[in-house]
């Protein structure tokens, strides 16, 4: 995979995640929380399912892509991330996070 298909593919995987949180959050707005319910559930399933998918066919790692969504939502709270012996990095965007997955997958043996 090229370093633009990774961006691509990452873009395309980040712009439907925000699209569905932003869903989720207007019809929270219209009918109550639905995180812990049946169909709040089912929707966090799958879309751990399509970061799963976005992982396998990047060939890297699902729990770095889940902690980008989950705990750093897309950059809004910048991730800390690095290669071993190096000094930490800052990514605060899906473009700074595709070119350190792009390094890390050209330097994996």
């Amino acid at each position: 995979m090229t370093n633009a298909e990774l961006l691509a593919t990452l873009k395309q995987w980040q712009d439907a995640m925000q699209e569905c949180d932003t869903r989720l959050d207007e019809l929270a707005a219209l009918t109550g929380p639905i995180v812990e319910s049946p169909l709040g559930d089912a929707i966090y399933r799958l879309m751990g399912c399509y970061t799963d998918a976005t992982a396998d066919l990047i060939g890297w790692d699902e729990s770095t892509l889940t902690s980008w969504w989950c705990e750093h939502n897309f950059g809004e709270r910048p991730m800390k991330i690095g290669f071993c012996g190096e000094p930490m990095q800052s990514i605060d965007t899906i473009d700074a996070l595709a070119k350190f997955i792009a390094e890390d997958l050209r330097r994996s043996p």
